[in-house]
């Protein structure tokens, strides 16, 4: 039987994350590291404040990490400047919010549309991709 390695698609290395300075400071995240494989399904669970969304904003490349390593498909985003992270996020990442940001007249779906079409997604191909499953690795 042959081994076949799998990409990465998330690779966190001793990622670290505190908020204010000096005695001050408060640490959210303490040498965290993650893997995320192509077509894994991930769940981050954990009670309210220990850093799951720190470290969803540091791998989403809208929070800089304090120390470690963190590669997104590849891609440091702590080596982008804020167009390419923006750039980045815009056609390779997506956030569905737990009802923070969303729009309550509208269906999930159709939420989920709705950065596409914002995007430049021509309207039919923006409502049937929800319903699509995507290849995370292009």
């Amino acid at each position: 039987m042959s081994s076949v390695a799998i990409p990465g698609i998330v690779r966190c290395r001793g990622v670290a994350k505190s908020f204010g300075s000096g005695e001050a400071a408060v640490p959210a995240l303490r040498g965290v590291d993650l893997d995320v494989v192509a077509g894994e399904l991930m769940l981050l669970v954990g009670p309210s404040g220990c850093g799951k969304t720190t470290l969803l904003s540091i791998i989403g490349a809208m929070l800089d990490r304090d120390a470690g390593e963190c590669t997104v498909m590849a891609r440091d985003p702590g080596q982008m400047n804020p167009g390419e992270r923006a750039q980045f996020r815009g056609e390779s990442l997506g956030f569905i919010f737990q009802g923070f940001n969303l729009l309550p007249t509208l269906s999930a779906e159709e939420n989920v549309a709705v950065p596409l079409l914002i995007g430049g997604t021509p309207r039919r191909r923006a409502g049937a991709r929800p319903r699509t499953q995507v290849d995370p690795v292009r």
